[in-house]
């Protein structure tokens, strides 16, 4: 609610988002491999101090890169690729490519835009270097992000160099970059070309630096002096004179090709850096020239000597002498790119490599340069993820079979350049801006006599920065290698490696920040902007224009004199791109706010206070407020009620804010639940009169947001119950249960009793007692009762003890012993050998007698003297006593021969179950018995008869059998066979 009173007019500012500026495409995260750039070129030579330019297509949209055509604010680069002019008026001299004039190649600046027009792009600030059509002038979009994070498996790319456009990756952030792990800003190989062995002509012995016939040598990489079209104007595209900073072409004949170049302040002379890492590659080098193994050059590495077809020794005998055949191993390797000056001025992508000569459609190509990285950060560039601008390889020898690798290897691209310009220090960051490795010769062995040149290695980049912890790597491309038998103890074979590459300062960056003069309407009012960032401000132009962007002054401050309404205002600097908009309003009163209505509960108070700051105040009404003339007050209203601040400002002018606190009921909470509780019971609590409920102090309840959860009693518990209505208001209620330890009972030990006998079972600690089960109990609800079971029984005894709480204890075993009675059984094994088994029921110990000698145990054996009746007598006892058996066994000695009249006697099936039969063969007439024994002795069943002479079958029926051993006794006379059988079930 607001209230307010027209007297004062105070100055308000804000700045306008809509056209500013950085940051105006918000936050932008790469996954994948994304271009965030445009590119277009300019149709139009610019000069100095124009603000305008004329491109081919002002929209720099062409791809979707940006939500919408270029438009005010946005931000552009221009940069000038190519324009160098080189030394090409004596084609057979090594000045050939040297850079006489840099004319406007490298110049670049960023620009914002002021306005589109066609394909007329006005700018807000005049530029400051001239930029020319014919040296390859392009226009690239820069996109104002928030904060760029380029996420792991992510990849910033810029759009490759096709000779008028790419090259280029530019990124501006108002916040911070971040390059995360896996993640990287990916410039390589996108800069200037490297030559093509695309002609299949070489002549011998040739010498020239630059030739416009490829029978003389091959392509030079593309350089800050233009392309090959360029360098046909210039003497000729061919042969191995360095342009700028791109790499000579192998001569005549299957020389390799040089490597690129970009900036440095090193001494060049276009021969490299012999690799020195085998010593007897020192004396190779050495043999070229006395003391070359030595020598140091900015630029690019020098492309490998020319063919050579007889099998020699490089360590004893130098190039360029006939005696090695073919084109004499001269030294006609392509030069390496020269380095280019190190300017803060002018960045330059990597030279492209020179391609190596080919007579046989095999060459390797020249490796493209890297490209140019420029980024504007108002924040932190950090991470752990990689910015990487390395010269591509020289191309290998190509080709396959016996015939392959048979020609001169392509040299490697140059490092790029990088610009990183941050308000904060650089994190650690890996930033590459490697030289590119020659190409290698690799060459089927068909021949063992000849080889040619490999390619020379690319030098390092260049990095512009504003300080940090980064980790740089502006290492040397390695020179190329040939697999040449005749040259294994030389494989560099006359390629060297390039140069290092160069670290810098780059400009710093700077920020404005705009102060504007509080005042009442009528008054003047200056506009005033402060620089931070740098300390040297006084080269800095800051221009202010108006809502139409016309010029309005220039300098530190701007006046508004006697505002009388809203001022749209825009400032800016031409040495940077910080456009800001400012809108100067002349508001009516003090302005400030109270906040929004509240909702509070009876009881509760609230902090009532202005956001923002004055000399007086005055809060009404009064009731129920601490500080009622104070910026900040307690408001504890008894009952809804609306509270105003009125401010008063410098002229009187009052400006009011009303705020409505509503002050809502309290839940009435009412809870139920017991004092105390037994250790371990469950227990129902029971809260109501709220909507919302939340226990707290116990991790024992089944559910702490139910108005009805249950309690594992554990311990004492202090648990508050919170409860809230539907206007959000809490009341909390304590409780304290006091957890009940169960008595520790007592109970006597298990017991045995045998026939009449009693046992007392008796319970000590508690107040009530409960024996179960009650069978054979005189008194279960006792704590002693006598205990008469008929069988072994376990008692156990419920009990409540003084707490009232409920437990059981035990158990208490009665065992019942039995009255014994005495068994066994026997089995006659052999002879007169007899095992006994003690059969009595239960525990008990076994005393055997026999033939006056005792045994003890439940199974004896006894071997007894001869045929005859003879008393067994077992004696067992237990706990309850003791009984004993006497039986009479007849012993007769198991024989184990057949009864002379008898043939073989077979029994089947044995073990039988229902029926036994018996097969026997008798060689007279006999009477004969047969019998069927337990194992006791005992006769079962008998059959006797006269058999005449042959087989016979007599069957037993025996399915009333128990399991277990048997005898058959076959009996004619004196003489007796008996066999043992047994019967399963």
């Amino acid at each position: 609610m607001k209230l307010k009173h027209i007297f004062f007019f105070a100055l308000i500012i804000n700045y306008n988002s809509s056209i500013a500026q950085r940051g105006k495409q918000g936050n932008l995260t790469v996954n994948s491999n994304q271009i965030i750039n445009e590119y277009t070129t300019l149709v139009a030579d610019a000069n100095e101090g124009d603000q305008q330019i004329l491109v081919a297509n002002a929209g720099l949209n062409q791809n979707n890169r940006f939500p919408n055509s270029l438009s005010p604010g946005d931000l552009i680069m221009i940069i000038q690729m190519q324009g160098a002019t080189i030394q090409s008026d004596n084609i057979f001299v090594d000045t050939w490519g040297t850079i006489t004039a840099y004319n406007n190649s490298g110049n670049h600046e960023l620009l914002e835009v002021r306005s589109v027009n066609g394909n007329e792009i006005h700018l807000f600030c005049a530029l400051k270097s001239a930029y020319s059509v014919s040296g390859k002038t392009q226009i690239i979009r820069v996109p104002r992000l928030s904060n760029l994070t380029v996420a792991s498996g992510g990849t910033v790319n810029g759009q490759a160099w096709n000779g008028n456009t790419g090259g280029v990756i530019a990124i501006e952030t108002d916040g911070d970059l971040e390059i995360q792990t896996g993640g990287k800003i990916e410039a390589s190989g996108i800069g200037f070309r490297g030559g093509l062995a695309n002609e299949n002509n070489s002549f011998f012995g040739g010498t020239r630096f630059a030739d416009v016939n490829s029978g003389e040598g091959a392509e030079k990489g593309e350089s800050i002096a233009g392309d090959w079209a360029v360098y046909d104007q210039n003497g000729g595209r061919y042969c191995k004179g360095a342009p700028a900073n791109g790499g000579g072409g192998g001569t005549s004949h299957n020389a390799g090709g040089g490597g690129g170049a970009n900036a440095s302040n090193n001494p060049y002379n276009g021969l490299g850096n012999p690799s020195n890492s085998n010593t007897n590659w020192t004396t190779a080098w050495n043999l070229e020239a006395p003391g070359f193994a030595n020598n140091t050059s900015s630029g690019g590495g020098r492309g490998g000597y020319s063919f050579s077809g007889v099998n020699q020794n490089p360590l004893t005998l130098g190039p360029n002498t006939s005696v090695w055949g073919g084109d004499w191993r001269r030294i006609e390797g392509g030069r390496g790119g020269r380095a280019l000056e190190v300017s803060i001025n002018k960045i330059f992508m990597g030279g492209g490599g020179g391609a190596g000569d080919q007579n046989d459609n095999l060459g390797g190509d020249g490796g493209n340069g890297g490209g140019i990285i420029y980024i504007n950060c108002y924040g932190t560039i950090s991470g752990s993820g990689e910015i990487n601008t390395n010269g591509n390889n020289g191309q290998n020898s190509q080709g396959s079979g016996i015939f392959s690798g048979v020609d001169g290897s392509g040299g490697a691209g140059g490092g790029g350049a990088i610009v990183l310009r941050s308000i904060n220090p650089i994190g650690n960051l890996q930033i590459n801006a490697r030289g590119g490795n020659g190409g290698n010769q690799v060459m089927t062995p068909f021949n063992n006599t000849q080889a040619q040149g490999p390619g020379g290695g690319g030098s390092g980049g260049i990095i512009y920065h504003t300080g940090g912890t980064f980790t740089a790597n502006l290492s040397v491309g390695m020179n190329g290698t040939t697999n040449s038998a005749s040259l294994s103890s030389f494989p560099p074979n006359g390629a060297t490696m390039g140069g290092a590459g160069t670290v810098s300062s780059a400009e710093a960056l700077f920020d404005i920040n705009l102060i504007v003069q509080v005042a009442c309407i009528g008054q003047d009012v200056y506009v005033q902007t402060e620089i931070s960032g740098i300390t040297n401000v006084d080269s800095i132009s800051i221009v202010y224009y108006d809502s139409d962007f016309n010029f309005l002054s220039e300098g530190n401050q701007y006046l508004i004199s006697e505002i009388a309404g809203e001022v749209n205002l825009y400032v800016t600097t031409c040495k940077g791109n910080n456009l800001k908009a400012i809108q100067v309003i002349p508001e009516s009163a003090p302005e400030f706010t109270i906040g929004s209505d509240l909702s509070i509960c009876v009881g509760d108070s609230v902090t009532l206070q202005s956001d923002n700051t004055f000399e007086n105040y005055q809060w009404e009404p009064v009731e129920g407020l601490s500080s009622p003339s104070a910026q900040s007050t307690l408001a504890a209203p008894s009952e809804t009620q609306i509270y105003t601040l009125s401010i008063m400002g410098q002229n009187g002018c009052i400006g009011k804010d009303s705020i409505l606190i509503s002050v809502n009921e309290n839940p009435e909470l009412t809870v139920t639940a017991p004092n105390e509780a037994c250790i371990g019971t469950e227990i129902q609590l029971e809260a109501s009169g709220a909507n919302e409920y939340v226990w707290t102090g116990t991790e024992n309840l089944s559910d702490d947001t139910i108005e009805n959860p249950v309690l594992t009693v554990l311990e004492d518990e202090n648990i508050t119950v919170t409860g809230k209505n539907i206007e959000g208001c809490e009341v909390s209620i304590e409780l304290f249960i006091q957890a009940n330890d169960v008595a520790q009972v007592s109970v006597s030990e298990d017991q045995a009793i045998c026939g009449d006998e009693v046992a007392l079972l008796s319970a000590s600690g508690a107040v009530s007692y409960n024996w179960s089960p009650t069978v054979g109990l005189e008194n279960p609800n006792e704590s002693e009762t006598i205990a008469a079971p008929t069988e072994t029984t376990t008692y156990f005894v419920n009990f409540i003890d003084a707490n009232n709480c409920e437990g059981q204890a035990g158990p208490v075993q009665v065992t019942v012993g039995e009255e014994i009675e005495a068994s066994f059984t026997f089995e006659q094994m052999d002879n007169y050998n007899v095992n006994f088994i003690n059969t009595t029921d239960g525990e008990n110990e076994a005393v055997w007698n026999i033939l006056g000698n005792t045994l003890v145990g439940n199974q004896v054996s006894f071997n007894f003297p001869f045929d005859g009746f003879f008393a067994v007598t077992l004696i067992v006892s237990n706990e309850c006593g003791e009984d004993t058996i006497i039986t009479q066994l007849e012993i007769i000695k198991l024989n184990v021969k057949n009864i002379p009249s008898l043939g073989e006697v077979k029994f089947f099936p044995n073990p039988f179950k229902e029926m036994l039969t018996i097969e026997f063969e008798l060689n007279k007439p006999e009477h004969m018995q047969i019998q069927l024994l337990d194992i006791s002795g005992r006769v079962i069943q008998s059959k006797q008869n006269r058999f005449y002479e042959g087989k016979h079958l007599i069957t037993f029926e025996t399915n009333q059998l128990a399991s277990g051993f048997y005898f058959i006794r076959l009996q004619n006379g004196s003489f007796s066979n008996t066999f043992k059988i047994s019967t399963t079930r």
